[in-house]
């Protein structure tokens, strides 16, 4: 059976909560069925939660958050 908690995002979570109380799926089932748009779209999620945390790490210390980016910015131009 498929775990409500392997999906992690909004209104999906309750979906899959109460669709894995109504019935077992079989491991056939949980396949994307078009891989190369499940693989865009797990791409896109991960730069959506990248922007999430690099805001979450400058609202905690602005400073060291723009010191790090300078720093990378350095490494960045010097290749």
């Amino acid at each position: 059976m498929a775990s409500a908690s392997l999906v992690l995002r909004g209104s999906v979570l309750v979906v899959a909560a109460l669709a894995t109380q109504l019935k077992t799926f079989q491991p056939a089932e949980l396949v994307p069925a078009a891989l190369a748009t499940w693989q865009q779209l797990r791409s896109q999620l991960a730069q959506h939660r990248l922007k999430r945390v690099k805001q979450l790490r400058f609202r905690r210390s602005p400073s060291a958050y723009l010191a790090l980016e300078a720093k990378a910015l350095q490494l960045t131009l010097l290749l």
